[in-house]
C-alpha cells in the first residue's frame, strides 16, 4: 500500500466509516470477479482480477470522499471533495470496463468449448 494512500491514512486513524466502506468494496470485488469468471468461461485471469481489485479500491475511496464531502462545513471544500469523488468514480468505472473487456478476450482465447471437468477429457479418450 502506498505510503500516502487514503486507505493507509484512514485505517491508521481507526476510521470506522472507511473500514465499513472498504469491507463493502472488498465484497463487491469478490462478487464482480465471480461474475466475470462465469461470463468468461469459468476462469478469471490475473490481469482482469487486478483491475477489479483496483476498481474496488477506487470505488471505496470515491464513496468515502463523497461521505466526507457531505460532512464538510465549508462550501468550497464540499465542492472540491465532490469533484474528487467524481474523478475517482470515473476511474474505477473505467477499470471495471477494462477488466470486463480483458476477461472476455481471455475467455475467447481459451475457447468456448472448454471441458467442464478433467473427467470429460478421459471420457473422450475411452472407446465407444
Amino acid at each position: 500500500m502506498p505510503k500516502h494512500s487514503l486507505a493507509r491514512v484512514c485505517t491508521s486513524r481507526g476510521d470506522a466509516d472507511y473500514r465499513r466502506i472498504a469491507r463493502a468494496a472488498a465484497a463487491w470485488r469478490r462478487a464482480r470477479c465471480a461474475d466475470l469468471a462465469s461470463l468468461a468461461g469459468g476462469t478469471l485471469g490475473c490481469g482482469p482480477s487486478a483491475m477489479v481489485a483496483a476498481a474496488a479500491r477506487g470505488m471505496g475511496d470515491a464513496t468515502y470522499v463523497r461521505h466526507l464531502a457531505l460532512g464538510a462545513a465549508d462550501e468550497g471544500e464540499r465542492i472540491e471533495r465532490l469533484a474528487t469523488a467524481g474523478r475517482l468514480e470515473a476511474q474505477w468505472k473505467q477499470l471495471d470496463m477494462a477488466a470486463y473487456e480483458m476477461a472476455m478476450r481471455e475467455g475467447e482465447a481459451r475457447g468456448r468449448d472448454r471441458l467442464s471437468s478433467p473427467f470429460d477429457a478421459l471420457r473422450k479418450k475411452l472407446p465407444g
